[in-house]
This record gives C-alpha cells, sequence and structure tokens, in this order.
C-alpha cells in the first residue's frame, strides 16, 4: 500500500460534494460493491444442493487443509480460480435475494444509466382505487412522463420504491410514514406548501410545518392532559402524524406504558389497530369515511381537523369550534384558536420521498408537471394535481404547490421533536410491518 505521505497527498470525492481523507472511505463512498458470489438459476436452481455442496467442501477443507484448498489456486496455474484467492469462507445468501437487491440500489442505478439516456418520465405509487384512478387521468394528460404504479396500502407503496424491482419511483407521505420511509433509504425530495388556510378550518400552517393538538369537548371540564387515562379518544390513524404518533409517544413516554396503549384510554377508535383491541371498540360507519368520522359523537378528540367544514356527517351537524378546547401538556385547558402555544407539537408537513438515485428526476419531472397542472398551472382547467374527486389523493388538496425543502434527511425533515415521539412508538410496532430497513 501507499506509505503515508503518499496518501496524504490524496483525497476522496464524497457523493454529497465533500471532500475527505483517504482514510475515511466507509463514510465517503459512491456505492458499496458487492462481495462475488455464486449463481445459480431463478426457477429450478437447486440452491439447496449448491449449497449442501459447497458446505461439505467448506468442512472438508477444515479436516483437510493439506489437501483441500477451496479458495487458493495451484501456483503454476493462475490466480483465483473458481474463488478469490482471499476468501475464507462462505455465506448463504437469504432466500428470495435476487441479483438486483444483492447489489444494492445505488450500483444498480449506475450500471443502468450507462446503457441509457437521461429519462425523464417517473412512477408515481397510488394508493387505493381513488388514487389510482386520479393517477391515470394524470398518466394520460402528462403524455406518459407519469407512469403509475397501485398498491392497497402505504406500506406496499414503499416496498415497490425501495426494493431494487423499481416498480415505482415516488410517493407523498405523512411525517409517520416519512420516518418509515427515510429509515428504508428513502429521503424527502419536495414538500407540499399549502394554500393560507382560513381559521374555520382549524388548520394551523406555518411555512415549516403545522400543530398537532390534542381536543376536548368544552363540556367536559373534567377532561384535561393530565386526566386521560381512562377516559375514550378517537384517532384518525395508527401511524398517521397528529393523530397518533404525536400524542401516543408523549403519552407513552410520560406514563411508562412500554407501548400497552390499550390499557390507557378505556375505549378507543384508532383505525388500522387490531380488531380485538379496545383501540377499536369505539369504531363506526363505513371504511370511506375519513378522520374522526369513525368515532361517535361524544368522545374525546385527539386530531388535527376539528369537526367543522365541509362533507361532516350528520352526527355533527351544529357542531362549531367554540365547542372545543385544546389540551396543553401542562395540564391547561385553552381556547381552540391559542394553537400557537397550546399545542403538542409542531410537525412537518407532507413530503414526496423517492431513492436518492432518482431524487433529481423526480423534482425535474414533478417541477414541469407542476408548471402544466398545480395551483397555477397553465392546464389546470384539464387537470390538477392538488385537487381530488376523493379527498386528498396523491397530494392534499389544500396544496398549493410543491417546493424542494431545506433539509435533504429524513431526520433533519422532521425535526427532534417529532423524531422523539416516534421513537417512542417505534419500540412496539402495532402492526408488525413487513417493510425491513435496507440500508
Amino acid at each position: 500500500p501507499p506509505r503515508k505521505e503518499e496518501r496524504a497527498k490524496f483525497e476522496l470525492l464524497c457523493y454529497d460534494g465533500s471532500r475527505r481523507s483517504v482514510d475515511e472511505y466507509e463514510n465517503c463512498y459512491w456505492a458499496r460493491v458487492a462481495s462475488h458470489a455464486v449463481v445459480a438459476r431463478s426457477v429450478d436452481g437447486r440452491t439447496d444442493k449448491i449449497w449442501e455442496l459447497l458446505s461439505y467442501a467448506l468442512e472438508q477443507m477444515k479436516q483437510k487443509q493439506s489437501r483441500c484448498q477451496l479458495f487458493k489456486s495451484p501456483q503454476d496455474s493462475g490466480k483465483d480460480l473458481l474463488f478469490k484467492d482471499n476468501v475464507i469462507g462462505l455465506i448463504q445468501v437469504p432466500e428470495g435475494a435476487d441479483a438486483e437487491l444483492y447489489l444494492g440500489p445505488k450500483y444498480c442505478a449506475a450500471i443502468q444509466n450507462l446503457k441509457r439516456g437521461k429519462q425523464e418520465r417517473i412512477t408515481w405509487c397510488a394508493v387505493g382505487k381513488a388514487e389510482k384512478s386520479k393517477c391515470d387521468v394524470w398518466s394520460a394528460q402528462s403524455n406518459g412522463a407519469i407512469q403509475c404504479a397501485a398498491a392497497e396500502t402505504t406500506d406496499e407503496c414503499l416496498i415497490k420504491i425501495i426494493v431494487s424491482k423499481r416498480e415505482a419511483d415516488a410517493i407523498t407521505l405523512d411525517g409517520g410514514h416519512i420516518f418509515t420511509a427515510g429509515k428504508c433509504g428513502l429521503v424527502p425530495v419536495l414538500t407540499e406548501i399549502p394554500r393560507k388556510y382560513e381559521l374555520s378550518r382549524s388548520i394551523a400552517v406555518e411555512t415549516s410545518g403545522y400543530f398537532a393538538v390534542a381536543v376536548a369537548k368544552k363540556s367536559d371540564t373534567d377532561i384535561n392532559w393530565n386526566t386521560l387515562r381512562g377516559t375514550r379518544s378517537c384517532h384518525t390513524s395508527v401511524g398517521r402524524t397528529a393523530g397518533w404518533n404525536i400524542p401516543m409517544g408523549l403519552i407513552n413516554k410520560q406514563n411508562n406504558l412500554s407501548c400497552r396503549f390499550d390499557t390507557f384510554f378505556k375505549e378507543s377508535c384508532a383505525p388500522g389497530a387490531p380488531l380485538e383491541s379496545t383501540l377499536c371498540k369505539l369504531c363506526k360507519g363505513s371504511g370511506g369515511e375519513v378522520y374522526a368520522y369513525w368515532c361517535r359523537e361524544s368522545l374525546l378528540i385527539i386530531l388535527i381537523i376539528f369537526l367543522i367544514g365541509q362533507n361532516r356527517p350528520a352526527w355533527a351537524s351544529g357542531v362549531t369550534s367554540s365547542d372545543f378546547v385544546l389540551l396543553n401538556q401542562n395540564g391547561e385547558r385553552c381556547p381552540y384558536d391559542k394553537y400557537e402555544r397550546c399545542h403538542l407539537a409542531k410537525v412537518c408537513r407532507h413530503a414526496v420521498v423517492s431513492r436518492p438515485e432518482r431524487a433529481e428526476v423526480v423534482k425535474t419531472v414533478v417541477f414541469k408537471q407542476q408548471k402544466l397542472f398545480g395551483g397555477q398551472g397553465t392546464q389546470n382547467d384539464v387537470f390538477h394535481m392538488f385537487q381530488s374527486d376523493a379527498k386528498d389523493s396523491l397530494f392534499k388538496d389544500g396544496t398549493e404547490c410543491l417546493a424542494v425543502p431545506n433539509e435533504n434527511t429524513f431526520e433533519k425533515y422532521l425535526g427532534q421533536e417529532y423524531l422523539e415521539s416516534l421513537e417512542q412508538i417505534t419500540k412496539y410496532n402495532l402492526k408488525r410491518r413487513l417493510i425491513t430497513p435496507l440500508y
């Protein structure tokens, strides 16, 4: 190897544009190159037999080193015959790992980019029929710049983006799913910039995000943040930012629940919880109803959207924002419009996420689409990215435009306050999601 003084003359060029010492290669590299591998056919490849044979050879090598040198080539015959000469052993690759998963996304992306020109199209992942329908219209109007993949759940969409099959490139997520996506190697690419909300819509928005609040009926004077145990609760959905992750993360930490959430409230409605749990006891109505409309009228409500505005269910007729108070963590009960000082946390807006190697392409394509179909788009009378027949399909309906966030990692985007709540929640995963971080 080069002498120390020779090594000092050089630096590594990192993928993020920085430069580092040549000794810092573990934190400054363009891709991790996989070890050489034994390969077989994907169909009827007899992988069990191959591993059985290799395992036998490895055992023989241990017992008869002088006669069986699997990883050493004869001096007069060449080098690296069958296996590299510096190999010390073999490890069986997990079942189901194909070539792309084994090589890794950065390496595969680099190889693929050598074979094709700049690709000005992306595949969006749509969750459910309503989003797929909207995506199909978008695809047609975009002349193919937008392609559509579909899945039944957000987790399934993440798998389509994360796993090396590359069935999709992008999806819009709320904070809870941004956390999961980030743990699996995805990055925030674009953030939703909302239109100015009227106070009557009860969503407090600033440039850096919105406020997650806890809400109780004004008439329930005995309820405050410190007296919630044994009451009844409503939540937007398990895993959602303002309706679950923030309040339950705080409750878990402050009450040492060990994430036994079903022991804290007497009864709840938290869509996505196990059906047999007390967390589902208060749910009613069809699955198409949204947010706290799953809950009965007389419950404590923990959510971000108050029961006002359009499309309210029949039981909410006559309900106004003044019928509710905000619950502060210090036990204070605040008027509904004092959210800036009486909130649980300030959290990030929804964001478009993608794989790092596709981030720039996603930005380029989406910005072109936004000029046509965004809030100020020249053709938004034909198709509008930020309007939906079904609420908040692909993007939130209150979005004015998409912009590049200042934060380029999921940790910075979510913020320390929200991350702490999420860390509490993820100690115990209620649904035991099937996604395993790959990075």
